[in-house]
């Protein structure tokens, strides 16, 4: 049974142990690795909603997004944010 079937979370070795709790994350807009130390990145996750406009219930009906704080001092989020939107069809194109 594998770190993952065991419900562990962070980076293990191969016996195993939890060797560390952070999971990096890449940036959706740059595909620059977000490190630790990135206090000023944001993830937002995106809901599928049914037809009556209700959220649905399962984890996997999200789309998730994550910017690093490069762009975001920049001000890019808001242009990349409706890109990857229109990209995953969450949004008609403007």
């Amino acid at each position: 049974m594998n770190s993952h079937e065991k419900g562990v979370v962070g980076l293990t070795n191969s016996e195993g142990k939890v060797v560390d709790r952070y999971i990096p994350r890449k940036c959706s807009a740059t595909s620059r690795l977000i490190g630790p130390k990135d206090h000023a990145s944001v993830q937002f996750s995106i809901a599928h909603v049914d037809s009556d406009g209700h959220a649905c219930k399962s984890v996997n009906d999200c789309v998730t997004f994550a910017f690093c704080g490069d762009i975001r001092s920049r001000g890019g989020v808001d242009e990349a944010l409706m890109l990857l939107a229109q990209k995953h069809n969450l949004m008609q194109p403007i």
